[in-house]
């Protein structure tokens, strides 16, 4: 690439079957219904001033302006008025205009990338058409067999009807192979465990109009299918599950882990399978879908559950085939990701190791300096760790630890990283965070650690916590081993005034210094 250039990048576009493309060099490109627009979209999906792309500092973002419909990108709904850096490739939806992202800087030119990725849409509109003239041809002859007197309006009605069967038919085909390809695009680029499994859950879930989804992980330890992500999807009910509800969930779940098939579930209040069962008598769950996730060996790693909290027959069998290869896909996602998570986390806690923290501390200062956003650093220190170690021994030492990682883990936000930086120190990457975010976090996890004592060798043990806060505004050029050193220095001062406190640093913490 010529440096001296800078960078360019299209959105490109079906229309009409037709290809069509915007440039974005310098300036924002905003998209909408009004004339205004330097981008104008057609549809009723698309709001007046629907959505921007702008360029700052090299990079691209996206930006949705309170749009009806939404904007999307790689089949996830955008927050409104916030911005998301854009990656060539990058599938976007703009109400229900398909687009996709390409920098034009790449070797391979963006027309052969882009018709790699709508060529299946251009074949589906060549389908419809072809079921269109089919229906048009067939209707001709009807009309000419029955010209001496005419079809009945029945017969006439009964073809229209049955035509228009087949046309729902392959519209619903179309609309989920589309939706696999989206979805398969999106997860084969995730390798956090737990990222990788949200970003699906809400996908499908959204996708099957599920009020509520579980992914729960077997453990073949243990035999036990242990939640890892949930979400709640209705609005005026977010999360009030009843015990019957969870109750309910778990026993569909472990049936559907020992058939290794999939289990749907039109009416659970009908259904004969469960007729007297005090927990779905209770409950408030009509409709249920649960999904095996299986491995390539053909071990079950676990359960995709979801449900409808209203409406029977949420879920059809027709769905059965889009649920299978959804479900083979996120396997082999979730392998990859499984392998990852193995080679970035700590054996004992499960959280982040060091030498991954230490990347994304680095990758984290990059972008709150280009984006002049905040964020913060949490070091905690768990006080007279070796008394523990001393008095109950290792073992009762390393369930201290696990504790802990518990305690951070449930605290931390999505976006959130959580780590074991070595021995009994812990770190909270806190993106997007200011002082006063960070401060509130910290107090919470060292709360949250004193009131929660660890029962050993039947014991109640109060263990508490120092921790040091250091936080960057975005505003200068700062090191990783800065930030840290930071956060280091005034869990030192934290641990003199008596520990089990929260300190917090200065800033600037450093002089200009370059990012490593």
């Amino acid at each position: 690439m010529d440096q001296s250039q800078p960078p360019a990048a299209k959105l490109y576009w079906l229309a009409e079957g037709k290809e069509q493309s915007c440039t974005i060099e310098n300036g924002d490109v905003t998209m909408g219904r009004n004339g205004t627009n330097a981008l104008v979209l057609a549809g009723s999906s698309i709001s007046r001033e629907h959505a921007k792309v702008f360029q700052r500092s090299g990079s691209f973002y996206l930006e949705d302006m309170e749009s009806s419909c939404g904007t999307f990108i790689n089949g996830v709904r955008m927050q409104p008025r916030r911005s998301y850096e854009l990656k060539s490739g990058d599938l976007l939806r703009v109400g229900k205009q398909q687009m996709q992202f390409l920098e034009t800087n790449l070797h391979e030119t963006p027309e052969l990338m882009l018709r790699n990725t709508i060529a299946t849409s251009i074949s589906h509109d060549h389908i419809r058409n072809e079921i269109e003239r089919f229906r048009e041809n067939l209707t001709k002859a009807f009309d000419e067999k029955w010209t001496w007197r005419g079809p009945s309006k029945e017969t006439r009605h009964d073809l229209d009807h049955r035509l228009e069967e087949i046309s729902t038919y392959f519209e619903s085909k179309f609309q989920e192979f589309r939706i696999l390809q989206e979805i398969t695009q999106v997860i084969a680029k995730i390798l956090d465990l737990r990222e990788l499994l949200a970003t699906t859950l809400e996908l499908v879930s959204t996708v099957l109009s599920a009020d509520r989804g579980f992914i729960l992980l077997h453990d073949p330890e243990t035999n036990e299918l242990r939640s890892l992500v949930n979400r709640f999807f209705d609005p005026k009910e977010p999360g009030q599950a009843t015990p019957q509800d969870l109750s309910f969930s778990h026993t569909v779940a472990a049936k559907c882990l020992d058939r290794k098939e999939i289990t749907l579930i039109e009416d659970a209040l009908r259904d004969q399978r469960f007729e007297g069962a005090m927990s779905i008598m209770a409950s408030t769950i009509r409709s249920v879908a649960c999904i095996p996730l299986i491995a390539q060996n053909g071990d079950v790693m676990g359960v995709m559950y979801l449900d409808n909290l209203r409406r029977p027959g949420c879920f059809h069998d027709h769905q059965l085939e889009f649920m299978e290869t959804l479900a083979s896909q996120v396997s082999i996602a979730l392998e990859n990701a499984r392998l990852y998570t193995e080679a970035v986390t700590d054996d004992l806690t499960g959280l982040y190791n060091r030498k991954l923290l230490e990347t994304r501390i680095r990758e984290e200062l990059r972008r709150s300096r280009k984006q002049d956003r905040p964020c913060a650093l949490l070091l905690l220190d768990i006080d007279h760790f070796k008394r523990v170690n001393d008095t109950y021994g290792h073992l009762e030492g390393d369930q201290v630890l696990v504790r802990i990682a518990q305690v951070l883990q449930s605290a931390a936000r999505f976006s959130d990283v959580v780590a074991r930086y070595g021995g009994e120190e812990f770190i909270m990457l806190l993106p997007d965070t200011d002082r006063n975010g960070a401060s509130t976090m910290a107090e919470r996890v060292r709360a949250a650690i004193e009131e929660d004592p660890i029962e050993i060798n039947g014991e109640r043990v109060v263990i508490t916590a120092s921790v040091g806060v250091a936080t960057y505004d975005g505003s200068y050029d700062l090191a990783s081993k800065a930030l840290i050193g930071a956060a280091d220095t005034v869990l030192y001062k934290a641990k003199g005034a008596g520990r089990n406190c929260v300190y917090m640093c200065d800033e600037p913490i450093e002089a200009k210094t370059s990012i490593p």
